[in-house]
């Protein structure tokens, strides 16, 4: 087989990839644009992660290493590096908003739900979390603290850091 004849097979092959995600998008939305998720949990993962990992340069294979997905909701399975409980915080509240943006397309989080999630990942005080993601800018608020409604956002330059710490993690 010559470059040509395989230099065809992958245009071929990358032509597959983007009718099946196409294919995958009609099958996960209903008519009204909600997203009912008829396929198996596994394949919309592997297709947000898939999308991450293009917009990121950052291999599938080490997005699902770092990333647990399901209906939507981010769970990162890494131990954290040894750092001060603040520097954990920032770390983990990147890595999870930063997937759901690339993933999801949704910058925000539950304050009640990061809190969660941050606990899980054994960091033992969630207590200054908003004084502590406000430090470098990577984080906005949204609504008023102690409230239902209260949100983490995350900015440009956070997702930007969060990639950055992703490849800094895989090269140790």
């Amino acid at each position: 087989m010559n470059s040509d004849e395989f230099n065809e097979i992958i245009s071929r092959l990358d032509d597959l990839s983007n009718r099946l995600k196409n294919l995958e998008n009609v099958f996960t939305k209903d008519l009204n644009g909600r997203s009912d998720r008829i396929l198996p949990s596994n394949a919309v993962n592997e297709s947000n992660l898939e999308l991450m990992s293009h917009k990121t340069g950052i291999s599938i294979k080490y997005l699902n290493e770092i990333y647990e997905i399901e209906n939507e909701d981010v769970n990162i399975n890494l131990a954290l590096p040894n750092k001060m409980e603040s520097e954990k915080q920032e770390i983990a509240s990147l890595l999870i908003l930063a997937c759901g943006y690339y993933c999801f397309g949704s910058a925000t989080i539950a304050a009640s739900s990061l809190n969660k999630k941050l606990k899980w990942l054994g960091i033992k005080s969630t207590s200054n979390l908003k004084k502590n993601l406000a430090v470098h800018g990577y984080f906005e608020t949204v609504g008023k603290a102690g409230s239902n409604n209260f949100q983490y956002k995350i900015t440009f330059p956070g997702v930007q850091k969060a990639v950055e710490l992703i490849k800094q993690l895989k090269n140790g």
